[in-house]
């Protein structure tokens, strides 16, 4: 099998909590040479990064922004993920945090949470800042699956 692919990881918005766990899970027992992979970088903060094992054919990538605000963070990705991802010879992306707004192609991502598309589960929140967080996360991720060439629903 052809080992030329490099696969690309934005991990950057998985601060914690389910998303995370599975990454860290998803690349314990991966086997990227096995499925047509040379390397695989990772996009992440030092938190998530440290948690994933050393292999040799993992990058493990910090970006400046990612430390910061979220706005910084959302920057890095609309604007830099991209390139870097081209320069390193990124072949695919997987978005496993179900956000992206950048213009690499071709990208696969992945719904981990279907609140924000049950309209009677948000009106339980009521006029708040959770009911207007779960509506923008609709209306982010609608556009992110629309325009990815992949979606996996867990």
């Amino acid at each position: 099998m052809n080992t030329d692919l490099i696969l690309g990881i934005d991990a950057t918005n998985l601060r914690d909590g389910g998303g995370q766990t599975h990454l860290i899970e998803l690349l314990s027992v991966a086997d990227p040479l096995k499925h047509g992979f040379k390397k695989i970088i990772v996009w992440g903060s030092k938190k998530t990064l440290n948690h994933l094992s050393d292999n040799k054919w993992l990058i493990k990538k910090i970006p400046l922004a990612n430390e910061q605000n979220l706005l910084l963070r959302i920057n890095w990705q609309i604007f830099y993920l991209s390139k870097e991802a081209k320069a390193l010879g990124c072949n695919i992306i997987l978005i496993p945090g179900g956000v992206y707004m950048g213009n690499f192609k071709p990208y696969v991502t992945i719904c981990h949470n279907m609140l924000p598309f049950e309209f009677r589960e948000i009106q339980r929140f009521g006029f708040s800042f959770i009911a207007l967080k779960l509506l923008v996360l609709k209306w982010v991720q609608s556009l992110t699956f629309n325009r990815a060439q992949g979606l996996i629903f867990l």
